[in-house]
């Protein structure tokens, strides 16, 4: 009988104890689990945003993730160098957002690498300093937001949930950048598009305009009647939808078209 109520008593206490120690074991889980993407708890409708910082100044990457940690609708997954340990991380994380210092050389190659790893990744450029040439370059490489060394972490937030709603953003300044550039890029398809209408005689005839040579001129060094000459100009004009014959020169030599005109040309006079 005293073994047995012995045993109750046992039973009884580790019971008591196993009760007591439930809610501080379920409060230092729930603390400090971090929720996966594809875990079933995480059903909060509006999830965190997942962001990856790289940089090359360890101080930086660090001190921004920190400042981003503290969002509530921000989760830093991760921190670490552009190359070579970036690519790997962004690789194993697949976060929606990747923050890529633009001072280092190399970020127009990591950010290729990047989207052709995982092409829905948002990839946004920070810490500009020279914005013509950054903004443009990583334009290029597939950037969708872009941040200057000037702007304050509540700019930077800004730009990442825009980015996370695919949506461009990025300073007026750094705007009026890249629309420039894309003007500059049509005009110059277009006119390398209307070059290549022209006929072998007409870029011929055009190249000597270029160098400032007269109808005449031109005439004798090909060979051929200064009609003929007048012809080919007519023909060079309407085609370039130029006004005048140093307009048409003048888009030629825009497009950079003039060196492979006079190669492919006077090859053949």
């Amino acid at each position: 009988m005293r073994k047995a109520r012995q045993t109750k008593a046992d039973t009884s206490d580790k019971s008591i104890r196993s009760h007591a120690s439930v809610p501080a074991t379920k409060a230092v889980t729930l603390s400090m689990r971090t929720p996966t993407p594809n875990s079933p708890e995480r059903i909060d409708p509006h999830p965190q945003i997942r962001v990856v910082v790289l940089g090359d100044v360890r101080l930086y990457r660090e001190g921004l993730a920190q400042l981003l940690g503290h969002r509530d609708t921000l989760h830093v997954v991760g921190v670490a160098p552009v190359v070579p340990e970036g690519l790997n991380l962004v690789t194993v994380e697949c976060p929606d957002i990747v923050l890529v210092e633009a001072a280092v050389v190399y970020k127009r190659e990591t950010l290729r690498k990047i989207l052709e790893v995982a092409p829905t990744i948002k990839c946004i450029a920070y810490g500009i300093v020279d914005e013509e040439r950054e903004a443009i370059e990583c334009a290029e490489a597939g950037a969708i937001g872009y941040v200057s060394y000037e702007a304050t972490v509540e700019d930077l937030v800004a730009t990442i949930l825009s980015a996370a709603h695919e949506e461009f953003s990025c300073s007026p300044r750094i705007t009026a950048i890249l629309l420039r550039r894309l003007s500059t890029v049509a005009a110059k398809q277009q006119d390398e598009g209307s070059e290549a209408l022209l006929t072998v005689r007409e870029r011929q005839v055009l190249a000597l305009v270029d160098q400032g040579l007269s109808n005449k001129e031109i005439a004798t060094r090909l060979g051929i009647e200064v009609s003929t000459v007048k012809n080919h100009m007519h023909n060079v004009l309407e085609k370039l939808h130029a006004t005048c014959r140093g307009e048409a020169a003048a888009r030629v030599r825009h497009a950079f078209l003039s060196p492979a005109i006079q190669k492919h040309s006077f090859s053949q006079i």
